[in-house]
């Protein structure tokens, strides 16, 4: 037992080491925890970069309709044997403009728009899983915080039962078994207190590592989510509409719908006009100085080329279609999956609580009854237990019920700062 209690004073030492217990900290709300992620997560960054890249896109696409403006100069010297050699300089610019390209150019222009639709969507969702990936670590930590007053608790009674015991054996009303008993239980609550340090430290540890800075020694508890009772199909409804993730699977069909039709239009014409202007050192026989082209390229035919790269872009478009209808059914699946969970957990609610309150009836009871003489230190040891059990039990179906809202909320796609108070500031994506 001793070496117990110096394994739980070199935790609790650790514990006070570690950079998010350094005392007089401010209190970690969930508004700055979710700011303070927003900066460091590598998933957010990712997704703000294809953003990025979409409007990029937008804007190449459209670049087919602005004339192309070439500078050219050139020097060059010609060796003969019989006679001088000939020194040429020249220099000169030539215009180029599109003017036809089959419909190309807008067919990209409308791709690069639902690539940029679909990279906000991603944007969006992956915003929306790191607020929920945020208060899964946050309910960790308050939650082994929790277990852990709960574990100083059990404790505190296995002492009290320890004198008790020890006070009746030695006035000779009770055996030594009960003073044994009482060792045995304080030192199992005591592994038990360790345990859950260690996960306390664990959990920090992963809160840590999300906002990438330290975790002050108090968490504020994340305001509740409220949901309206609708049904299920309600919330497949609501899924279906409002989750980006489904959303953006959309665009990408449309993006592969785009870059099918774009790949088909590689068998209609274009036309372009081009001008130059050249100016010479010396005087060149039969090279113009300015010169205007108006040119049609027609490729109708490239051996089946085009067509064959056209079905394949249609098989892309089908894949796409496929992989939205499997994400949809895993979507569906993850709803009602915290719908049932939910369900579970409010049916729960009533039978937790009064397990709880009979288990402190009933441990009441027995120390009076241990007091009197008529049970046992073991009697007393068992409603113990019940009791810790219960209390347990209480603690983590508390934070297991808040936790299942949130994933409902997240799963129909309702996952938002404003939804918890806060001032909805999220990091911008660079022009």
């Amino acid at each position: 037992m001793i070496r117990i209690r110096m394994a739980a004073m070199a935790l609790v030492t650790f514990l006070l080491l570690q950079p998010g217990y350094a005392l007089g900290q401010e209190v970690l709300t969930l508004d700055e925890a979710y700011r303070l992620a927003l900066l460091a997560n590598e998933e957010i960054q990712i997704a703000e970069e294809d953003l990025v890249q979409g409007r990029l896109l937008v804007k190449q696409a459209i670049t087919v309709l602005i004339p192309k403006l070439t500078a050219r100069a050139s020097t060059s010297r010609i060796f003969y044997e019989d006679i001088d050699d000939l020194d040429s300089t020249s220099y000169g610019l030539s215009l180029d403009q599109t003017l036809f390209a089959g419909g190309r150019t807008w067919i990209a222009k409308k791709g690069a728009d639902y690539t940029v639709e679909a990279a906000e969507y991603g944007l969006a969702y992956a915003r929306q899983s790191l607020l929920f990936d945020l208060l899964v670590k946050i309910y960790d930590v308050l939650l082994a915080e929790r277990l852990i007053l709960v574990d100083e608790d059990s404790i505190s009674r296995a002492r009290e039962q320890l004198r008790s015991a020890e006070a009746k054996f030695e006035v000779g009303d009770a055996p030594i078994t009960d003073t044994l008993g009482a060792k045995v239980a304080l030192s199992r609550a005591e592994l038990t207190l360790v345990e859950s340090r260690k996960e306390l430290v664990l959990a920090r540890r992963r809160l840590q590592d999300l906002i990438e800075t330290s975790v002050p020694e108090e968490i504020g508890l994340p305001p509740d989510v409220t949901l309206g009772d609708i049904g299920l199909e309600s919330y497949n409804s609501s899924a279906l509409t409002a989750r980006a993730d489904l959303a953006q699977g959309r665009e990408l069909i449309r993006i592969s719908e785009q870059e099918a039709k774009l790949t088909g239009a590689g068998r209609r014409p274009d036309i372009k006009l081009s001008g130059s202007y050249n100016q010479y050192t010396d005087q060149v026989p039969f090279v113009p100085e300015g010169q205007i082209d108006l040119t049609l390229n027609w490729p109708f035919f490239q051996g089946g080329l085009v067509s064959l790269q056209a079905k394949e872009a249609y098989s892309r478009t089908r894949q796409a279609e496929e992989g939205y209808a499997r994400q949809v059914k895993g979507a569906l699946l993850e709803v009602e999956s915290a719908y049932r969970e939910l369900e579970a957990l409010n049916a729960q609610s009533d039978l937790v609580e009064k397990t709880l309150a009979d288990a402190r009836e009933n441990y009441r009871l027995e120390r009076l009854r241990f007091e009197l003489g008529d049970a046992t230190s073991l009697d007393v040891l068992a409603a113990q237990a019940s009791l810790t059990e219960a209390e347990t039990l209480d603690v983590t179906h508390r934070y297991q019920t808040r936790l299942a809202r949130a994933a409902l909320l997240y799963f129909v796609g309702g996952m938002r700062p404003e939804v918890f108070g806060m001032t909805g500031e999220e990091r911008k994506a660079p022009p």
